[in-house]
């Protein structure tokens, strides 16, 4: 089943689970540490990747990364301008948290292919 708008499907995924997990982790009082981006990014974008990847096997990896860095802008844009405003003044923090978020879709799709390539195996 392919689906043309993954992408989108994938960053509204993203979204959810970013608020989800942002609010467990505020509610367990890891809301500034480094440790919670880490989470953050395996808990949420991982998975985006997965989906993307699992709704357009054609493309894959570019989607993933496309979906990546979408999500990964949004995710700048709300920490700069709602959580810390000086964060400006350190632009490899923003540019290392967009090559985290590529990274993290890209293995989550590279999870998903591999497993399609095995159920497809498994099937056929």
């Amino acid at each position: 089943m392919i689906k043309e708008n993954s992408i989108w499907h994938g960053i509204g995924l993203g979204i959810f689970l970013s608020i989800v997990v942002s609010t467990l982790l505020g509610w367990a009082g890891l809301g500034n540490d480094p440790l919670s981006s880490f989470i953050l990014y395996l808990l949420c974008y991982i998975p985006v990747g997965l989906l993307v990847a699992h709704l357009n096997p054609y493309h894959p990896y570019t989607l993933a990364a496309i979906s990546g860095v979408i999500l990964t802008v949004l995710n700048q844009i709300v920490t700069i301008f709602y959580f810390s405003p000086g964060i400006l003044a350190y632009p490899f923090i923003l540019r290392s948290g967009i090559l985290f978020g590529i990274i993290a879709c890209l293995i989550g799709a590279a999870i998903s292919t591999n497993l399609w390539r095995l159920a497809i195996k498994v099937k056929g």
